[in-house]
């Protein structure tokens, strides 16, 4: 479904981003992160994308995850409670 998904629009933030957690869930890290970064690159500002490789980089305990925890806070203006609990985690 993502793959047909990303066939139409390629650089779909939120295509890429949900497709990367899947690939993640099932154990394929370089795929998944591929698919995190991507959507980031399509979606700079957008703090989900941010939070979402963030939890994954936590998940395997890459230092570059709570830098980006913190970005995703600021960039959701702290509205955003899901990204302080999974920087607490």
């Amino acid at each position: 479904m993502f793959e047909t998904a990303l066939e139409v629009d390629a650089r779909h933030p939120r295509n890429l981003r949900q497709f990367g957690n899947l690939l993640a869930d099932m154990g394929e890290e370089e795929e998944a992160e591929a698919k995190l970064v991507a959507a980031l690159e399509a979606s700079p500002q957008d703090d989900l994308c941010m939070g979402d490789l963030a939890e994954f980089y936590s998940s395997i305990e890459d230092d570059r995850a709570g830098a980006l925890f913190d970005k995703a806070i600021a960039a959701s203006g702290g509205k955003k409670a899901v990204h302080y609990s999974n920087y607490a985690s």
